[in-house]
């Protein structure tokens, strides 16, 4: 397919080498010179489809190019380029034979646009020029109608085509005034220019053009060649040929019929990139307000108001599933009248007006589009209503937690435009951030919850402690008292003493506990404050890449049709036309890579999120096998490119634990497998059911542990790792983690080849928490008894 060729003159090197790129970009083959004289010599050498020409130059300026270039090649269109331009130069240029005049500076997309409108002219100059040949070698075969007059315009003699042309015989038409086989509307301009030549005389062939109208009533156009004959000075008669222009004509205005949509369909095309734009940076402007809102309430009334400032939406409704029932919450209607928002309000809030439209989505969980509310039987009405006065809307599912809670309704009553899909595609993209916002809200408040209450039980446990110390103290004054009275007292001291080692005893076993306990709720604030900035980043991610792949489909749904409209209408000139297809071909593996990208980033968020599961505090049935992948995904950058994990998952069912718990224990395990690496390795994962239980194996090919090492590894504070790199608490955290599931934890090493943890769960903790319920309390119920 044929590259498009530009000859590009400018002695300024700067403007000359910039867009000199951009239109090499654009697909275009540029040849870029600093003068005209160099100009004419590339000419000459080469071949160009346009010439580019700055007007303003030393020695041989944009004119002077334009005219020897004219001379050597007419055909060739030339645009001049100038920062100074005014109307008279412009007019000049035009006159010159200059194809258009641009001006500085320039910008990139109406200097292709201006290159291409060129070609385009070129092409059809070249098949205007074509017909007029083949018309010419028709004439020659049928010959023009020719035909003599005299002074009062009556034919004298007509040759044998009058009847091809005008379907009149020469002898119909020898004797007949010319003028009353005229069109009317030309008939008085004819016969004014007819009679001025009879006075005046002169030798000048002249070609006239007008239209005819022939036997049959048809109007041709036509081109006639004439001159005056003269007989001692006086003009005797007129001798011309008739020639059919009709199809010329036809073919000129429908190149300006052509040129006039081309400018239409750009400025349109251009408004409507110009809106996209502008309502994708409205909608990043609404995902940073989203972030900043912390309190449902408040999410909840500024959403419609929201849609309508983002989007151009000139009505918003929002309404929540409560009671069984949608109940409106906040809307946004301030284009209407009171009289009609206090109606519309009343309605709704009644229940009297509840479109199945609206439930259709909530139910079904999907976007409903309702391009004609007059033409749909479905959509409710006054019984003295007519015509349905509200137009096209659309409604989608506010979600939360992947759950229908409500629905959004937008309109745009007011526009003069109607909605089209990429309106659609954007309302779905909001109503999604909506609930992304929601979701953020609930997890936040949840975290929230969490750490009131862990705070709440560090402070019971504080008390405990100062209660006991408190007994300590008492018994200790109690003591000393009993010193007083020794020699008297002897066996009851003895007593006293074997108590207050009892109690010291006690209080030792109780730090110890409190030394665990405090060590737990650091590792898991630390979880949760990850779960948190995960959760965070996942977000801040997934608005912009959502927005992005919404907006992928969007383009490429945009890139099909134009690819469809333009092979429908321009096949054959599309195939050889590498300045088009090039830049549609470009657009569409640009459009693959967008999509591979933002689907791999989408995927990771998922996995981030996943492992935070900062809603999954509570016992649930989960696949052991996601909380591994998600650990996986969450280390992946620092196991990548040294060490090779290996999977070999069984066939394990759901079962019921701590997903958030269990992703701590994968976390550490793992961690602690690829510190045992020194360069490169493998980490074996392996999962199988056995009996009741299910098994996870991680095997490392790491540094071992030594033998004297692994009954002490599950201790609080013991590290092999240094002073400084461990904190002593991962494998104890894991144990007591394993311990809460019911399950075991079991390992074996061999130092210099490596190490293999087995944790054993069972398939039925539920059931196991359950029965430790109602023992406990049969026990306190025994003991109160």
């Amino acid at each position: 397919m044929n590259v498009t060729s530009l000859l590009y003159v400018e002695d300024d090197p700067r403007q000359r080498e910039a867009l000199a790129t951009q239109l090499r970009a654009e697909g275009f083959r540029v040849k870029a010179v600093a003068s005209g004289r160099a100009g004419l010599q590339a000419l000459k050498r080469g071949r160009p489809d346009v010439v580019l020409c700055d007007l303003n130059m030393p020695r041989m300026n944009g004119l002077d190019v334009l005219r020897r270039v004219k001379a050597e090649r007419p055909e060739l269109p030339v645009v001049l380029l100038t920062a100074h331009g005014s109307v008279d130069q412009a007019v000049a240029a035009i006159k010159e034979g200059a194809y258009d005049f641009l001006l500085k500076p320039l910008e990139i997309h109406r200097v292709v646009t201006t290159v291409r409108k060129a070609l385009e002219h070129t092409r059809l100059q070249r098949e205007l020029a074509s017909a007029e040949s083949n018309i010419q070698r028709i004439m020659e075969n049928v010959p023009d109608l020719i035909y003599s007059l005299d002074t009062e315009g009556r034919f004298l003699n007509v040759s044998p085509a009058s009847e091809t042309l005008l379907g009149y015989t020469p002898r119909e038409l020898v004797g007949a005034s010319v003028f009353q086989f005229i069109h009317p509307e030309d008939r008085d301009r004819i016969r004014q220019g007819f009679e001025r030549a009879m006075k005046r005389g002169g030798k000048t062939v002249y070609a006239v053009e007008f239209r005819m109208v022939t036997k049959s009533g048809e109007v041709k156009y036509c081109e006639v060649n004439r001159r005056l004959v003269f007989e001692d000075d006086r003009v005797v008669r007129q001798d011309g040929i008739i020639r059919d222009v009709t199809q010329r004509k036809q073919l000129e205005l429908e190149l300006q019929r052509y040129s006039e949509e081309l400018e239409v369909r750009v400025e349109e095309r251009t408004k409507r990139l110009e809106e996209a734009t502008r309502q994708l940076a409205a909608l990043n402007a609404a995902s940073n307000r989203f972030t900043q809102i912390h309190d449902e309430t408040v999410l909840f009334n500024e959403v419609p108001a929201m849609l309508c400032r983002t989007l151009d939406f000139d009505r918003a409704t929002l309404l929540l599933h409560e009671g069984g029932r949608l109940k409106l919450r906040s809307y946004c209607m301030a284009k209407d009248p009171p009289e009609l928002v206090k109606k519309f309000i009343w309605r709704l809030s009644r229940g009297t007006f509840m479109p199945p439209h609206f439930l259709e989505s909530f139910e079904q969980n999907k976007t409903v589009f309702i391009s004609n509310l007059d033409s749909d039987p479905r959509w409710p009405r006054d019984p003295t209503q007519a015509v349905v006065r509200t137009k096209s809307l659309v409604v989608s599912p506010i979600r939360g937690n992947r759950k229908p809670i409500g629905i959004l309704v937008g309109n745009m009553q007011h526009h003069q435009r109607e909605m089209d899909p990429q309106d659609v595609a954007r309302f779905e993209t909001f109503t999604n951030m909506v609930g992304l916002a929601l979701d953020n809200i609930r997890a936040y408040q949840s975290l929230e919850r969490q750490v009131m209450e862990k705070t709440r039980t560090l402070r019971e446990v504080n008390r405990e402690l100062r209660r006991k110390a408190r007994e300590l103290e008492q018994s200790t004054y109690s003591l000393g008292n009993a010193n007083v009275q020794l020699l008297a007292v002897q066996e009851e001291l003895e007593r006293k003493n074997a108590d207050m080692q009892r109690l010291l005893d006690k209080l030792a076993e109780t730090n110890r506990h409190l030394h665990e306990t405090q060590a737990q709720l650091v590792q898991s604030e630390k979880m949760a404050s990850l779960g948190m900035l995960v959760a965070g980043i996942a977000h801040e991610i997934n608005t912009p890449i959502g927005a992005v792949h919404s907006m992928h489909d969007t383009l490429q749904r945009a890139l099909d049709k134009l690819r469809e409209t333009l092979e429908s209408s321009y096949g054959e000139w599309l195939e050889r036309d590498a300045g088009l297809s090039r830049p549609l071909k470009v657009i569409a593996e640009a459009s693959k890579v967008i999509e591979s990208g933002s689907t791999r980033v989408i995927e990771i968020v998922r996995r981030l999120r996943s492992f935070a599961r900062l809603d999954e505090a509570e016992l649930k049935k989960v696949d052991l096998h996601e909380g591994l992948e998600d650990t996986l995904s969450l280390i992946r950058h620092e196991l990548k490119h040294s060490i090779q994990i290996k999977r070999n998952y069984g066939d394990l069912p759901p079962i019921a634990c701590f997903p958030g718990r269990l992703n701590q224990v994968f976390l550490n395990l793992l961690i602690n497998a690829k510190q045992a690496i020194r360069e490169r390795g493998e980490i074996t994962i392996t999962t199988s059911q056995k009996d009741d239980e299910v098994h996870i194996v991680i095997e490392d090919t790491g540094t071992g542990i030594p033998h004297d090492n692994l009954s002490k590894i599950f201790d609080p504070g013991f590290t092999t790792k240094g002073v400084g790199v461990g904190t002593g608490l991962g494998l104890s955290i894991v144990y007591q983690i394993v311990q809460e599931h019911k399950g075991r934890i079991e390992v074996k090493s061999d130092p210099g080849k490596g190490t293999t943890f087995t944790v054993a769960l069972p398939m039925n903790l539920d059931k196991l928490l359950v029965e430790d319920t109602s023992a406990t309390a049969q026990q306190a119920s025994n003991t109160q008894s």
